[in-house]
């Protein structure tokens, strides 16, 4: 394994143990190995630049070194795995909460796992489950669930073409070195700790109520992408309107035929 350049264990009084590092290839896929081998919950990875940074559906995340955070957090929950995908907007109430306080800026969520200021997105969130060998072989303490956030903090001086007027962050290009280097904790920290808040109620969804007011999409006509959807296969998905996001972390939207249906799972982008 890597070796971190720091680490910390208990932050606050919390159940954590940090460990940070310069580079990795992925904060998920390292808590991942660990997992794999038996380490317990609440490993935290934390690295100030990601050679391989992972994003949903197999996408690469920009994880350019001294402008963001990167970290991904194990858990080893005790609850009904049927709770498993509602970590992902908890996890994503915890980091808007915690970079609101950081910016004082205004943060939004855009379903399911994006955090933006303004019109621009300034964090994303990748849940990652799986199972480990253990001594008792029983499954329910053999799952696990990596949870990865990746948030820009300031941006560099050039971005990817793909990704320019796409991205945005919390503080402006340019930010000292040394003010990056204290808000990085500062996020680690605070994220873990309203993080731990939530958690120690699960599988009671208190959270749920912040996560739809910082919806970026409700009341929005959107494109969803999903495959109950886009029956014709065109993957260009199709119209709707944003009603609400249940309890259960499900978009509740309505198409141009005018039904109702509660969404698990897809990608949406503001239509134009």
């Amino acid at each position: 394994m890597l070796n971190a350049i720091k680490t910390e264990t208990h932050p606050k009084g919390l159940p954590y143990r940090i460990s940070f590092f310069d580079t990795l290839p992925s904060t998920n896929t390292y808590l991942a190995a660990l997992a794999g081998d038996g380490e317990g919950e609440g490993a935290v990875a934390v690295a100030f630049s990601q050679s391989e940074g992972k994003g949903r559906f197999a996408r690469r995340f920009y994880s350019p070194l001294g402008t963001g955070v990167y970290m991904s957090l194990l858990l080893r929950p005790d609850f009904a795995a049927e709770h498993f995908p509602l970590l992902t907007p908890l996890a994503g109430v915890a980091a808007a909460e915690a970079a609101e306080a950081l910016s004082g800026k205004s943060i939004g969520i855009k379903w399911v796992n994006d955090l933006y200021l303004g019109e621009k997105k300034v964090a994303g969130i990748l849940a990652e489950s799986g199972t480990s060998q253990n001594a008792n072989n029983s499954l329910q303490n053999s799952r696990f669930v990596i949870l990865g956030i990746g948030i820009n903090l300031s941006l560099p001086e050039t971005v990817p073409a793909e990704l320019s007027g796409v991205i945005g962050a919390l503080f402006e290009k340019g930010t000292a070195k040394e003010f990056l280097e204290k808000a990085r904790e500062d996020f680690v920290l605070g994220f873990l700790s309203r993080f731990h808040a939530y958690y120690e109620k699960m599988p009671s969804r208190t959270f749920m109520d912040e996560y739809r007011r910082r919806s970026v999409l409700i009341g929005k006509s959107v494109r969803l992408h999903n495959a109950a959807f886009d029956t014709a296969k065109t993957g260009e998905g199709k119209t709707v309107t944003v009603l609400d996001v249940t309890d259960s972390g499900a978009l509740l939207v309505r198409g141009e035929d005018g039904k109702e249906r509660a969404v698990f799972a897809g990608e949406v982008t503001l239509s134009l």
